[in-house]
């Protein structure tokens, strides 16, 4: 079932903001794809409350959900003679929009006024937890510490923030997120992830969800990894406008 249908499967228990909604959808479908939330609702008059509830509707947590999976009806690929630069290019972009939405500010003035910064990642994503060390390091005066799993510093409090990477279950993070989530003087828990669902998303203050990257059928793996990246590169140019 395409989104079109599920939305057809819905379509009898409609609001007359839904209908609306979703007559604006069929008209332009391709500027609900690229445009913003915000662009949305001054285009059509609708609210992002309406828009919310339309995708809440669907089984969606919310709009930006609800967008990611029409992107992936309206951008996937019609066949396998696609280039792999082509469609990463596409997820990038999609990322980038998806971004756009997150209040990347907000979270850059937490890191900026934190005492430390623990950034966290397993595997390929201990690389991106680096890189982002190695950036902040550059531009910052504060302690930033990168590391894996298993050695997440114990002692962080409601002045740090520990942010992780993840993007399946999290296994490894099970016991320090655990840990901190039944802790009063906590430090500020970002998760940033590609999984709707991840298992420990309950646990943090702040869930950042990346589109989950597929190249094609023959190759799958790590195309996440360059999600991390423009994450990464994204928050430090809105750390770099703080003062």
């Amino acid at each position: 079932m395409n989104i079109f249908d599920l939305i057809d499967s819905k379509s009898s228990s409609f609001s007359k903001n839904d209908n609306k909604i979703y007559e604006s959808l069929k008209k332009q479908p391709d500027f609900f794809v690229k445009s913003t939330i915000t662009e949305i609702t001054e285009h059509t008059g609708i609210s992002k409350a309406a828009l919310t509830r339309f995708a809440q509707k669907l089984n969606f947590s919310g709009f930006i959900e609800f967008q990611y999976e029409l992107c992936k009806e309206y951008l996937k690929p019609e066949t396998e003679e696609r280039s792999n630069a082509r469609y990463l290019g596409d997820i990038l972009i999609e990322t980038e929009k998806i971004l756009k939405q997150y209040p990347l500010d907000k979270l850059a003035r937490k890191i900026k006024d934190c005492n430390c910064l623990s950034v966290s990642g397993t595997n390929l994503l201990e690389c991106i937890s680096d890189q982002l060390k190695l950036s902040m390091n550059i531009e910052s005066t504060q302690f930033i510490d990168s590391t894996n799993a298993d050695n997440i510093r114990i002692n962080l409090n409601k002045n740090d923030v520990l942010m992780i990477y993840s993007s399946i279950k999290g296994t490894s993070y099970q016991k320090i997120v655990r840990y901190y989530a039944e802790k009063n003087n906590r430090p500020y828990m970002v998760l940033v992830t590609p999984n709707s669902k991840h298992p420990l998303r309950h646990n943090f203050d702040e869930v950042i969800r990346l589109p989950s990257a597929k190249i094609s059928k023959k190759t799958t793996a790590n195309a996440d990894i360059h999600e991390y990246v423009l994450f990464n590169e994204m928050l430090m140019d809105e750390y770099l406008k703080l003062d």
